[in-house]
């Protein structure tokens, strides 16, 4: 019983320990132009973005308007496209004009804006200041692993408290058989 303790408290530590959180933005690629369609925090993990290129650059602002951080990207434009006959692969690439994507970015309440820019010309200006206004993820953890160990331990007290109940009903009857015969 104590290992299923122990392994439960390990599990929900060890949760709340690698919890991530990031931005996700939802854009869309028209023509040239991006507009954005949301914007949301969610648990995850950001990709790596050292090794991308682009000719489109995320400038990411903290609340003073410093900038924090450049991320370098570019739309998925290129469809590629493989059909199998029977004896063959057949294939094309396709350029595409409109597209929906996302972008995901490290969450910090520090940020308050990122600006998506193109050849140093600003396309779009994405305020962040309302999303990232958020409640402490880290007090919604404690109250929930307060109120699991609360449950854990009232199961336990009514499992003994059954368990005392029953040995003491088994022991009167045990005292009346002796009695009876």
């Amino acid at each position: 019983m104590k290992r299923i303790i122990l392994l439960f408290v390990f599990v929900v530590l060890t949760s709340m320990t690698f919890a991530s959180e990031i931005y996700v933005l939802d854009l869309e690629y028209d023509h040239g132009s991006i507009n954005v369609l949301d914007k949301n925090i969610y648990d995850g993990y950001p990709p790596d973005y050292k090794i991308s290129e682009g000719s489109y650059s995320l400038d990411i602002f903290n609340n003073d308007d410093q900038k924090i951080k450049t991320i370098s990207f570019k739309p998925p434009l290129t469809l590629y496209s493989d059909v199998s006959n029977n004896d063959s692969i057949d294939g094309s690439v396709e350029e595409l004009t409109y597209v929906k994507f996302s972008l995901a970015f490290p969450y910090s309440e520090e940020i308050k804006e990122v600006k998506i820019t193109n050849d140093s010309k600003e396309i779009v200006i994405i305020d962040l200041s309302d999303i990232s206004q958020k409640k402490s993820n880290v007090l919604i953890w404690i109250l929930t692993l307060l109120v699991i160990l609360l449950i854990f331990l009232l199961v336990m007290f009514f499992m003994r408290k059954k368990d005392k109940f029953i040995l003491n009903k088994h022991q009167e009857i045990q005292q009346w058989n002796r009695e009876k015969f």
